[in-house]
């Protein structure tokens, strides 16, 4: 008897190291505050990255992106041909009579050249931030999961606590069981796949709420709203009248001959509430994502299964050593 009660001290002993182990990790891994900002990305996301929200975000890039592009590359250089002027005078002309127009054809390509490699990445999203959005379990806000792991911590610790100060089998075994559920629920939750899939959603946030990318996005988004208003209201009244035609009759000869424009033109309306509130997210969103960075993501299921197995291995040691000192 007197060799069964030090080993399952022993095992109280771990149980207590576990607790304040796992107690401190939501400070240790720079959870407690930060989390929260976590929790104000995924909602502001939520949408966005879900199966119809990310179809809607290729449709509605696809479409800005391709009547910029036509109307820079093809329509731009036709009407400067009809006009018979040289580059340099359109564009100087451009610049004075279509300030939006100019502002966009010069800033909006290049931003569009950094994202498109992107854009890949991003459309893929869906099933990682899924997993992270599911994060902890049973439906929990992730801003629970600092208060979780404490209350958790002191739970174990509370345990422990108890069996050291009353050893014997039954409390080796509650340590041996309680390390069980610490490894098992974990496990069963799936948190290290979801972690790994919170590393892959941060490294495409390191890029979606960059310091340039986020203002970039607004900014863009603004200019192709000017470049759509200016085409409408000024540039193509103005220039159907130098070619001696009526706006519906220039608008139906864009429609034929440069059809993204057209498109573009037709959808940007529906297209713009969306735009503009993502690039509003993304803005919001770099302080939160920002804090978030540098938190070892893959290491905090191991917060809760290292201490887990530790306590297993100590109550079941303790455990079988009881058995067969009282056999």
């Amino acid at each position: 008897m007197a060799g069964r009660v030090p080993l399952s001290r022993v095992a109280g002993l771990a149980a207590i190291v576990a607790g304040i182990a796992i107690a401190v990790s939501p400070f240790a891994f720079s959870l407690v505050g930060n989390a929260d900002g976590g929790e104000r990305i995924t909602n502001r996301f939520r949408f966005t990255l879900s199966n119809q929200g990310l179809a809607q975000l290729k449709s509605s890039y696809t479409t800005a992106v391709g009547m910029g592009n036509q109307f820079f590359t093809q329509m731009l250089p036709d009407v400067q041909r009809a006009a018979r002027q040289s580059p340099s005078t359109f564009e100087a002309d451009l610049r004075k009579r279509y300030p939006a127009i100019a502002d966009a054809e010069k800033n909006v390509p290049p931003v569009v050249a950094i994202v498109n490699p992107q854009v890949p990445g991003l459309l893929g999203l869906h099933d990682d931030f899924k997993k992270v959005d599911s994060l902890p379990f049973l439906g929990l806000p992730i801003s629970s999961i600092p208060w979780l792991l404490l209350g958790l911590g002191v739970g174990v610790a509370a345990l422990g606590l108890a069996v050291f100060a009353r050893p014997g089998r039954a409390g080796a075994a509650l340590v041996a069981i309680a390390g069980l559920g610490l490894v098992a629920v974990p496990l069963i939750a799936s948190a290290p796949s979801k972690a790994d899939a919170a590393v892959r959603v941060e490294r495409a946030g390191r890029f979606v709420f960059s310091p340039k990318i986020g203002p970039a996005a607004l900014a863009t988004t603004e200019r192709i709203d000017a470049l759509v208003h200016e085409v409408e209201t000024s540039f193509i009244p103005q220039t159907a009248a130098q070619s001696h035609e009526t706006a519906a009759q220039f608008t139906a000869k864009v429609a034929q001959r440069y059809p993204a424009v057209a498109r573009g033109l037709t959808a940007w309306p529906s297209i713009k509430p969306g735009a503009l509130h993502r690039a509003r997210d993304q803005v919001a969103s770099q302080r939160d994502f920002a804090n978030l960075e540098g938190i070892h993501l893959r290491a905090l299921p191991w917060a809760v299964i290292g201490p887990g197995i530790l306590m297993l291995l100590f109550g079941t040691v303790a455990l079988v050593q009881g058995r067969k000192t009282s056999a």
